[in-house]
């Protein structure tokens, strides 16, 4: 193909920015081509004006671009030029989708890099429609798309001009098709929704289930609503999904409340109206030190989103509540009085993944969005864990920075101070159901492969007879790894 057939896209709308080695050409401008002809817009090195300054010019370009495509070779990753664009382009944490021309050995540093995005195996497709499926179903490329040009059917090449390799069934580096449907082509009643989970380096690590309302084939009642599974979506990730063009709620919530109350009390709704226009939705988790783990949708106005958020608050505060008094009613009909001044004798508790030294009067409990908790007569344990394998950057993180960045996403200004092996810091927050402060005491823990989080809670007026027991049990706490 003539490189003068493919014109790069210059103008204001959203476009998709190409990364390429000149010498994989012959491969990568037919591709282009097919995409504009789906009605992507599309700049690649093509539109440089002859005398302009290289850098600079990509610079702006890679600023101004919606989404980025990289073409993956064993020329563009010898390329420094491709190698530069990469990494820019994924410090702006722009939508990334990497296609690999050919099986390609990459450095260390650059596979650290690409492993965590999307991508898509195109010498692995001996069906170019699938190939061509596949790249359209990246949510994170369609901002860039013409919506009323419709996507012409792809005509298959002659059988010299197809890859002899199969799809690798083994292959699990791409994400499947959506629904595994051409959700680029249209269907008749169906539309998309793209969710853009943003990366978060606190708090992001736990997958959230994605419903949505369908009163027809729902499978599961969220807040009295049948709802039916569309999928999960991860830390940073970018998932289209196919839904009717009719009016629904899409439900999040962490996937750990799949099965228990905590779908119904601590979700997270968008109600979208009736329409064939596609969807574009952003939201974020972020630690919430009484709740655990939430996702909010970004820009929500809706008053029964707002009431549906204030009232998953309340249920959180509920639940502490809950857990402490019956804590301290099952040590009442036990002991038949509670004395605060005289401590059981200590227990040690081991899991797989730490230990810690309490009292006898804990016992372990679960508690949603938490990995482990512990209660006694009038203390709440929730732990927390973030492991580095999740999220990499925190691995890099200080206690000091880590401490800010969960202070920061909770809105909390605290000083924190250290205590031989851990920092802390602690706040009085009154309760939404009983109105009664409660004192949080929160430690951070780092450990080789994770940072920990592990709060003390008890009500204010208890606060003084617990600290030094908080402190002594903080320091017991070891991470096995």
């Amino acid at each position: 193909m003539n490189q003068n057939v493919v014109r790069a896209y210059e103008g204001r709308a959203p476009y998709i920015f190409v990364s390429y080695a000149h010498k994989d050409a012959a491969q990568v401008l037919p591709v282009i081509a097919q995409l504009q002809s789906y009605g992507y817009r599309i700049w690649y090195d093509e539109g440089i004006a002859p005398g302009s300054e290289w850098p600079e010019n990509i610079a702006v370009h890679l600023n101004n671009c919606a989404a980025v495509i990289a073409f993956l070779s064993p020329n563009s990753v010898n390329s420094s030029n491709c190698r530069r664009e990469i990494t820019y382009a994924l410090s702006k944490n722009k939508p990334f989708l990497g296609i690999f021309l050919t099986e390609t050995a990459m450095s260390p540093g650059m596979e650290m890099q690409i492993s965590s995005q999307q991508c898509v195996m195109k010498y692995a497709y001996r069906d170019l429609s699938l190939f061509y499926e596949k790249v359209c179903s990246f949510g994170g490329l369609y901002p860039c798309k013409t919506v009323q040009q419709a996507q012409p059917s792809y005509r298959q090449p002659t059988p010299a001009q197809t890859y002899c390799a199969q799809p690798n069934p083994a292959q699990t580096y791409y994400t499947q098709p959506v629904s595994g449907q051409n959700v680029a082509s249209g269907q008749l009643g169906m539309r998309q929704l793209t969710i853009h989970r943003l990366k978060a380096t606190v708090a992001g690590i736990t997958e959230f289930n994605v419903y949505i309302e369908d009163n027809a084939a729902g499978d599961l009642k969220i807040n009295g609503v049948l709802c039916r599974k569309l999928g999960t979506i991860a830390n940073g990730e970018i998932k289209t999904f196919l839904i009717p063009t009719t009016a629904a709620r899409v439900y999040v919530f962490a996937k750990t409340f799949r099965d228990r109350l905590g779908k119904n009390l601590i979700n997270e709704f968008y109600p979208l109206p009736a329409g064939v226009e596609p969807v574009q939705l952003r939201g974020k988790c972020s630690a919430n030190l009484l709740a655990g783990m939430h996702f909010r949708f970004e820009g929500v106005q809706d008053r029964q989103v707002l009431r549906n958020r204030r009232r998953s608050a309340m249920w959180s505060w509920i639940i502490v509540a809950a857990v402490l008094a019956l804590g301290i009613l099952g040590n009442l009909l036990e002991q038949g009085v509670f004395d605060g001044t005289n401590q059981a004798p200590s227990l040690i508790f081991q899991g797989s993944e730490y230990k810690i030294t309490l009292t006898e009067d804990f016992k372990k409990i679960t508690y949603e969005g938490y990995d482990s908790a512990f209660e006694s007569k009038e203390v709440f344990i929730p732990i927390l864990v973030e492991r580095f394998q999740d999220v990499p950057e925190l691995r890099d993180y200080t206690s000091y920075e880590y401490a800010d960045s969960v202070l920061r996403a909770n809105g909390k200004q605290c000083e924190v101070k250290s205590y031989k092996d851990f920092l802390y810091f602690e706040y009085v927050s009154t309760s939404k159901v009983s109105g009664e402060d409660m004192h949080y005491f929160v430690t951070i823990h780092k450990s080789e492969e994770a940072f920990w989080i592990v709060q003390f809670i008890t009500a204010e007026k208890n606060y003084s007879k617990y600290r030094e027991s908080f402190l002594k049990w903080a320091d017991t706490f070891a991470p096995n790894t």
